[in-house]
């Protein structure tokens, strides 16, 4: 059986009967999201569309969240080694103590100010 709730644009994903539901707190303990990006991400295409169970329930396809997992775990080892951050031993001036370790945060809130003021 062929079934999906993703974007219609996305490969329909095989799925075994008996289908599992997982409720929203299931799916945000399990990707690490919170509730608001979890609906930013649906809203977005960025992941799978829930299931409306009822009139105020709704559920995620579990093979859907766990496909979405593995693509994001492909994509992580996929990341050459170019593009990855190398670490430092540097501190930077702010943390270091260095001659303008405020004057970065001085600039912020002068910007905050000017921007409060100009309303």
């Amino acid at each position: 059986m062929l079934f999906s709730t993703m974007q219609p644009d996305a490969p329909p994903i095989r799925i075994r009967l008996p289908i599992k539901i997982l409720r929203e707190p299931t799916v945000v303990e399990r990707t690490g999201l919170s509730s608001a990006t979890l609906r930013r991400n649906v809203k977005a295409g960025r992941f799978p569309m829930a299931v409306r169970l009822s009139s105020q329930a709704i559920g995620w396809i579990e093979a859907e969240v766990d496909a979405w997992l593995q693509a994001r775990m492909d994509a992580r080892e996929h990341v050459s080694p170019a593009t990855e951050s190398q670490p430092t031993n540097e501190k930077s001036p702010a943390v270091s103590g260095g001659d303008d370790a405020g004057s970065t945060t001085k600039r912020v809130r002068a910007r905050r100010h000017e921007r409060s003021t100009v309303r």
